[in-house]
């Protein structure tokens, strides 16, 4: 067994597998997938990528996935090296047509409710 954090400083790595949810979707038998409308995101920095990676499915073109809502953590101050900020995840937003419904002021740090239009 792996000790990840030692006074703030990784010990150890673990390799994990990834790929877009977008091609996860489209991998998978039709029937296979449930049906959401709400999503939620907090990833450590890492939203505006994931969002990305979801164009087919926020922009309405996957059968089973009618996304109304989504709660996405979003920071104006960045915490991680090479984080997208809030305004770059509310125009991704925006792009795929959902707008700010609760805490669209700019913040620190916040998690930010969009709707689709």
């Amino acid at each position: 067994m792996c000790s990840f954090v030692v006074r703030a400083r990784a010990v150890c790595r673990v390799p994990l597998c990834a790929q877009r949810f977008d091609d996860l979707v489209a991998s998978l038998p039709p029937g296979l997938l449930p049906e959401v409308n709400v999503l939620l995101i907090d990833a450590q920095g890492m939203e505006h990528e994931i969002l990305a990676g979801m164009a087919s499915v926020l922009g309405g073109a996957v059968s089973g996935f009618a996304i109304e809502a989504a709660v996405v953590e979003v920071s104006h101050v960045p915490v991680y090296a090479g984080q997208r900020l809030g305004p770059d995840v509310d125009a991704l937003m925006r792009a795929f047509g959902f707008s700010c419904a609760a805490h669209c002021e700019p913040c620190s740090h916040c998690d930010r409710l969009f709707t689709r239009v």
